[in-house]
Formats: C-alpha cells, sequence, structure tokens
C-alpha cells in the first residue's frame, strides 16, 4: 500500500501510524532524495507529533537536504531511544562526504555522550577503511566506548592485519578492542590463525563472562 503513495503522504500515513516507519524507510531509500516529504516530517517533528527517533531515521532514508539541520539537532540533543545513532547516520546518507569532517568532529568533541557514539554510526556509515585510525583515536582518548568503536571499525572495513596487530599488542586496551572488533567480523573460523591470535588475546583481557561466553562462541 504504502509504494503506491507520494512520499510526503507515507510522511502523514507513518506520523499517524509509527509502526509503518521501517516499511515507510524502506520505501524511501528505493526514490530519489525528497526535500518536499522532508519538509512535511520537520514540521511533524516541530508539532511534537513526530518522535526524534522516527524523524531521524525517515530524514535518513529520505536523504532530504532540508532535513540536515534537524538532524544534526537531535544528536546533539541525545533525546535517546537510539535517535543519536539515527541522527548519525541520516547526517551521513544526507551529505555523504561532506558531512564527514563535521562527524569526526562531533564525535570527538559533542558534550553527551550517546551524541558522540550517534556521530560515530554516522562515520562508520561512510565504509571508509582510512577512518579506522580515527576511530581508534576516539576510542582510546575515552569518547566513545570500546563495543561501540569495535562494531564501527568492523563496519568501516578494518583489514585481519590492523586487528592482529591490536591483539598482539603490549597494551591491554588494544587487545581488548582487537578482541571485540573480532567478534565482530566474519569468517573467523575459516581462518585458523587468526582464530588462535583472537583466543590468545581472549586469555589476557577483562570481559563479563556473558561477553566473553558470547565471544568463544563466535571464534570457536
Amino acid at each position: 500500500m504504502l509504494p503506491a503513495l507520494s512520499s510526503g503522504e507515507i510522511v502523514e500515513r507513518v506520523v499517524a501510524l509509527h509502526l509503518l516507519f521501517k516499511k515507510a524507510g524502506e520505501v524511501f531509500q528505493e526514490r530519489e532524495p525528497d526535500d518536499a516529504a522532508g519538509v512535511v516530517l520537520v514540521q511533524a517533528y516541530r508539532g511534537g507529533v513526530a518522535p526524534a527517533w522516527m524523524t531521524a531515521y525517515l530524514l535518513g532514508c529520505l536523504r532530504a537536504e532540508c532535513g540536515y539541520g534537524t538532524v544534526r539537532e537531535i544528536l546533539l540533543a541525545a533525546p535517546g531511544l537510539l535517535a543519536e545513532s539515527y541522527a548519525g547516520v541520516a547526517m551521513a546518507r544526507i551529505r555523504g562526504a561532506r558531512a564527514r569532517g563535521e562527524l569526526v568532529t562531533l564525535m570527538c568533541s559533542a558534550e553527551h555522550l550517546r551524541s558522540r557514539e550517534g556521530a560515530a554510526y554516522g562515520v562508520g556509515e561512510r565504509r571508509d577503511p582510512a577512518l579506522v585510525p580515527v576511530v581508534y583515536d576516539a576510542f582510546h582518548s575515552g569518547r566513545v566506548r570500546k563495543r561501540t568503536a569495535a562494531a564501527i571499525i568492523r563496519n568501516l572495513g578494518v583489514s585481519t592485519a590492523t586487528v592482529t596487530a591490536w591483539l598482539r599488542s603490549t597494551d591491554e586496551r588494544d587487545r581488548s578492542l582487537g578482541v571485540e572488533t573480532a567478534f565482530f567480523m566474519e569468517g573467523i573460523k575459516s581462518d585458523q590463525m587468526f582464530a588462535q591470535t583472537v583466543k590468545a588475546a581472549l586469555s589476557t583481557v577483562s570481559l563479563s563472562p556473558r561477553w566473553r561466553k558470547r565471544i568463544e562462541e563466535k571464534i570457536g
């Protein structure tokens, strides 16, 4: 039913029934960026009838330039319910490479942790291995948490060689980051040498029992 509607009409439908947000996002991503629909959504957000998380998510799917300022505002406001993560990704989707510098700056300097990590997810949306050192530094400076950094670093396309170097480091924080990054990587069991390196590092880092068990199950 939604694909038969205009993007503006879909926004109005989703504002009335929030459960449609995922399907609406799928439709928007198949279409060209739509500023007119973005304006309708921003107005709904300003009017208090579209929650921040849904607004950020859908503006990212619409890729409406008119919504960039709004998603940036949501990111910095840190309202919760994943709104910040959606907002950071939306900034990357709306402006592409042009948002990179601002997202990196916000990842390192935004007031709230949720804002910094939301910006980090926007950095990860670029899928650029050259950004791995930037996220690595954000983790080491305490701007983003380890698990967040690990998931984003994996998404950026980090090399096995880089993760192996962390796993063999004399710095426990590097080893721990390497272990958690490896958890998010695919095909660990098929690379026995890498799997053994992960196991060796795993025995030297502090993790919760539940999380350690999950990693052990992943690497075999």
